[in-house]
């Protein structure tokens, strides 16, 4: 489906990302990014290039989203146990643990009680105590339902966070994987600058704003090549100046 210019951008603009990391992510001036979220100038008087680097923006967000891994670690009281989990979702996390671990993490009771939550239903009337779902041949009957919302993926985090299984320490990880550029082409490249840090995925960022700010400097070095400009020459660890040599071209 195509998308809508004009709305993707209004959506961008609106995000909470302050104005001077949208105008690294993007390429676009932070007065003029300023100027139309203080209401002083509209979208529709900048140019064409700024509108198309905002959408652009936008456009690898959404490929971002793509690349999210939840990295989920459990531990008992005393730290000797350790479980490990990786999904895109805390949806496929839930299922992924399940599926790893049977129900010595995850509880199906939380999951219920989640459900019959967001479905505005008397707890009570299904006998739900702190063991549990008292009244299981109603909640089946309850579940059957062809009426009932759908959770939330935060809804399948905070079922995971709030079981009573055997990890008493959760910790939840969001992980942006990316393509890992040719560093050597790049002088006293300091990964550390990036937040950048490296699993048996691959390369990721643990910042989306990092990992936005990452893919934009990896496109200014493969311009830079694919049109023969001599990277090194550019001074260590600048790397603005290779994204504005990199727009030249």
């Amino acid at each position: 489906m195509k998308k809508d210019m004009k709305k993707e951008i209004e959506k961008l603009l609106n995000s909470d990302i302050n104005s001077n990391k949208l105008s690294k992510l993007s390429g676009v001036d932070q007065p003029t990014i300023h100027r139309i979220r203080n209401g002083t100038s509209k979208l529709g008087n900048i140019s064409f290039d700024k509108a198309l680097k905002l959408f652009n923006l936008t456009e690898e967000m959404d490929k971002m989203e793509n690349n999210k891994v939840i990295v989920w670690t459990g531990k008992t009281t005393d730290g000797n146990k350790k479980w490990t989990a990786k999904a895109p979702t805390y949806k496929e996390l839930f299922e992924t643990l399940i599926d790893k671990y049977e129900y010595a993490i995850v509880d199906y009771d939380k999951l219920g009680i989640k459900k019959l939550e967001v479905n505005g239903e008397d707890l009570d009337k299904y006998d739900v105590t702190t063991d549990g779902i008292g009244n299981w041949e109603l909640f089946e009957e309850f579940e059957n339902r062809k009426d009932l919302k759908e959770l939330s993926d935060e809804d399948y985090k905070d079922v995971i966070r709030s079981s009573d299984g055997s990890a008493y320490y959760q910790d939840f990880e969001v992980r942006y994987y990316f393509e890992a550029y040719d560093t050597e082409y790049v002088e006293e490249f300091d990964t550390d600058d990036f937040q950048m840090e490296e699993d048996e995925d691959g390369w990721y960022a643990t910042d989306k704003d990092e990992y936005l700010w990452i893919v934009r400097f990896n496109k200014a070095i493969e311009k830079l090549k694919e049109n023969d400009v001599d990277v090194e020459a550019l001074e260590f660890n600048e790397y603005e100046d290779y994204i504005t040599e990199a727009n030249k071209y």
